[in-house]
């Protein structure tokens, strides 16, 4: 059995510089589909070398981050049944989302602990995670009938997002959240001040000041959105 990795976080412990990586759910690939950092890490030269490596991901049918090498089973349960979905490093604190119980339950490890988020009543999913300060965001959704409905979890605290179906990504800057998702077949996000539609399939996002960028797939091509401006990476079919 190939062990599934799915999250690559790199974290200095003393100054709390980080990076983290998205890989892709097969290691044999080796590569990173998507990356995210703190503006200031490639020029930090005076950043030490204790690097610690951390990780996420199946192996077997098993749940489990990895600190270094040291492993901490998160839980036991195969893949599909339950899926690790997002991870963030913060305030010391190494912060994993996904779900477990085949979707009945939406899940937050702080250092491998783990926390219930949703009731256990409906199907329920955390899928991204933001930390602003000592707050922690975890956004995702639970199914209420006869349809979903996108939620937050801030300090676990849940909090209906209306317009949206699900949030597949979170930001958060000084308390003002910003979400990407979908609201039935609706690709949109939401900034503090306006709701923005936009067109295709999407799940990154990026905030740098005012701006806020969103990358993804429309009309088989690669596209990325500025403030809803959509502009064309690749003119190649299948792209």
């Amino acid at each position: 059995f190939m062990p599934k990795l799915f999250f690559l976080l790199f974290s200095y412990e003393t100054i709390q510089i980080h990076k983290s990586f998205f890989l892709q759910p097969f290691v044999s690939n080796n590569f990173a589909s998507g990356c995210k950092k703190k503006v200031g890490d490639d020029d930090n030269t005076n950043a030490p070398t204790n690097v610690i490596v951390h990780t996420a991901g199946h192996n077997n049918a098993s749940m489990v981050w990895w600190k270094g090498t040291s492993a901490t089973q998160l839980a036991v349960i195969p893949y599909g049944r339950g899926e690790i979905k997002g991870m963030a490093f913060a305030n010391n604190n190494a912060y994993i989302v996904g779900f477990d119980n085949d979707y009945a339950q939406a899940i937050l490890w702080t250092n491998g602990q783990r926390q219930q988020l949703s009731s256990g009543l409906n199907r329920a999913e955390a899928r991204c995670i933001a930390v602003d300060g000592q707050d922690v965001y975890v956004a995702g959704y639970e199914e209420t009938s006869p349809s979903w409905s996108a939620t937050v979890w801030k300090n676990k605290q849940p909090q209906v997002i209306p317009g949206f179906s699900a949030i597949d990504n979170i930001k958060v800057m000084n308390g003002k959240m910003y979400v990407l998702g979908f609201f039935r077949d609706t690709l949109l996000y939401r900034t503090p001040t306006q709701t923005v539609r936009l067109s295709g399939v999407a799940k990154s996002m990026f905030v740098d000041g005012t701006d806020v960028y969103v990358c993804g797939e429309d009309k088989n091509q690669a596209v990325y959105w500025k403030n809803g401006q959509r502009n064309v990476l690749s003119n190649n079919p299948g792209a």
